[in-house]
């Protein structure tokens, strides 16, 4: 998998290290992503149901349905940030 979710991995879960445990809508994802310098050039790019346990989209990132995966979906729009390994 080469999608382009895969070039912003680490930094997405960098920059949601903050939020972990919590539950954020997809436009909260956007927005915290588009205040992130190292993110925000590509924000357009950058998608939640990329980087999802337990939802996969065509190009996602190497993460998608994998323990390594930022969020789990909750449901339309809807996200909880999952802890991840520091």
């Amino acid at each position: 998998m080469s999608g382009s979710g895969n070039k912003f991995h680490e930094e997405l879960k960098q920059a949601m290290v903050p939020y972990q445990g919590k539950k954020l809508k997809t436009s909260e994802i956007v927005e915290i992503v588009r205040n992130n310098p190292s993110l925000a050039r590509n924000a357009q790019l950058i998608q939640p149901p990329d980087h999802c346990s337990n939802n996969k989209n065509y190009g996602a990132c190497k993460c998608a349905r994998t323990g390594d995966a930022i969020f789990e979906q909750l449901g339309r729009g809807l996200y909880h940030v999952r802890e991840q390994a520091q």
